[in-house]
């Protein structure tokens, strides 16, 4: 597909404005973030969670690693056992993730290279920002990490990510300056940047899938999304 990027060896990210990557999950709609050459596929749902949460409630010097914060509790805890049996039997437990700390200056490179400093064994998590920056094309994919102002439409991952216009929505990297502060996305322009971790902010749940799941039908899209098998 044109809409497909190599990150690293076997693994593609959906990218631009609008590709087909609906699917259906837990009765509802998601989209397929990232492909396995391996197996299996991250996919993120495709609307924020009604409720909002903090990064953490913890403080402290570690407070924003997180493998250690309460969101990540939250989403493999509370957030899991709500999903359907069929939906969590589907979920990919432990899976290693890329978790390294970065800032809000870097490129799409310079992020998949900080987040491979680190790595948490989990099911579910939210997007990274080297996935989301690595999702622009264009004029957009160039422009400073904290500087998308104008480019919300040029990348399908924001759509996913606000429950409310004019806020703003956690990704699953900490910022490297701080112990208390990780990276988001702000509704208003799309753009990077820190916030202290206790405070609340929309979250939208990725699933790495197991690798026998396979997709078993449909197109794509909002009206026929594929749909998962095992």
């Amino acid at each position: 597909s044109d809409n497909l990027k190599e990150l690293e060896d076997g693994v593609y990210l959906f990218t631009g404005p609008q590709p087909g990557n609906y699917v259906s999950y837990n009765n509802e709609l998601w989209r397929i973030l990232t492909i396995y050459e391996s197996g299996g596929f991250k996919i993120i749902r495709a609307t924020a969670l009604t409720q909002m949460q903090p990064w953490n409630t913890e403080s402290g010097t570690y407070a924003n690693i997180w493998g250690a914060t309460t969101l990540r509790q939250y989403l493999n805890g509370t957030y899991f056992s709500t999903l359907t049996q069929e939906a969590q039997n589907m979920v990919n437990h432990p899976f290693p993730w890329y978790v390294g700390k970065s800032t809000q200056f870097k490129t799409p490179e310079e992020a998949i290279s900080d987040a491979k400093t680190a790595i948490t064994y989990s099911g579910i998590g939210l997007v990274s920002t080297y996935e989301y920056l690595n999702a622009f094309t264009g004029e957009c994919y160039n422009r400073a990490a904290n500087n998308k102002w104008g480019c919300e439409s040029n990348n399908w991952i924001y759509s996913t990510l606000f429950r409310n216009y004019g806020y703003r929505a956690w990704t699953i990297t900490a910022d490297t300056s701080h112990p208390q502060q990780a990276l988001l996305i702000y509704s208003s322009g799309g753009s990077i940047d820190v916030h202290g971790i206790s405070d609340n902010s929309d979250i939208t749940p990725v699933v790495r899938v197991k690798d026998d799941v396979v997709i078993t039908g449909g197109e794509g899209t909002t009206t026929s999304p594929y749909t998962l098998g095992m």
